[in-house]
């Protein structure tokens, strides 16, 4: 009997230009908002056998400053967007635009321009792409899996651009560890995805999840048995879950994958770096008409 598993793509994000050995079902790259469509980069990660993943950062040189959403959103930007959307061409391929808007810390988020400027700008920027004719850029609505800060007006739910406009939604969860702050402490995968998993299947019920950045820190537990508990959890607790992307930097802390262990336990599960999704793989999202 051929083995199902719960989901259709391991991925994993890692340093611009590096292609590891591992072999995953999606790569995600940054860009900032200045950078034209990462053709280089789109080639590398479709000659390693996964679909590119694109996180569009609405932002020129300060990430926590530049309030870009407003003039997005009135057009200043269309032929940017539209000369990007020509060049992304029309192979598989992810865009994760302004991720986290329900969030403090960038330059986008809710606390500079509010949710009504980020849904007119996701708006623009996926209907700049249909008109060109891309379809099978397929757009992520990602969000942090905690609102913050934590008020009604900043709930991700109010970020959303409607199903029209959005093909998947993600979510970013991290277990922090034991650091330094009051707040970062040790979090099995179940709590740390379970009330953002629940939230998000309730308001958008039609779309896949993805955990579009998720990683542990290794400080106050066992960071390979975490890796095995998150992939043990999806099938059983969190169905609507469809993909996995591993935030394998070095950066708060060393977030990254870092033991054979750890690899085996994260690429291992799934072998080619793809997951047979009722036989379909990730080919029924950019196979949907519109």
């Amino acid at each position: 009997m051929e083995k199902k598993y719960p989901v259709c793509a391991l991925g994993v994000s890692e340093p611009t230009g590096v292609i590891s050995g591992d072999t995953a079902g999606l790569r995600n790259v940054f860009i900032n908002w200045k950078t034209s469509f990462p053709k280089t980069a789109v080639k590398a990660i479709r000659a390693s056998g996964a679909v590119p993943v694109i996180t569009w950062e609405p932002y020129f040189k300060n990430i926590t400053r530049d309030a870009l959403l407003p003039a997005i959103a009135a057009g200043k930007y269309d032929a940017y967007i539209t000369r990007f959307a020509r060049e992304a061409g029309n192979g598989p391929l992810f865009i994760r635009f302004g991720h986290e808007p329900n969030s403090d810390w960038y330059g986008w988020s809710g606390k500079n321009s509010g949710p009504e400027h980020y849904v007119k700008a996701f708006r623009r920027v996926r209907t700049i792409f249909l008109n060109q004719g891309n379809q099978n850029s397929k757009f992520i609505f990602s969000v942090n899996s905690e609102d913050v800060p934590a008020a009604a007006w900043n709930r991700f739910e109010k970020y959303y651009p409607g199903d029209e406009y959005a093909d998947v939604i993600g979510i970013d969860a991290y277990n922090w560890g034991d650091g330094r702050e009051a707040w970062q402490k040790w979090t099995a995968p179940r709590t740390m995805l379970g009330a953002a998993y629940e939230r998000a299947v309730k308001a958008f019920p039609s779309k896949p999840v993805f955990l579009t950045e998720t990683a542990s820190c290794p400080d106050g537990g066992d960071k390979a048995l975490w890796v095995k508990q998150l992939l043990g959890s999806i099938g059983k607790h969190f169905p609507a879950v469809k993909a996995i992307i591993w935030f394998n930097f070095k950066k708060d802390c060393d977030w990254t994958l870092s033991t054979q262990e750890m690899r085996t336990g994260f690429y291992g599960s799934c072998g080619t770096g793809r997951f047979d999704c009722s036989g379909k793989g990730l080919d029924w999202i950019f196979t949907e008409k519109r």
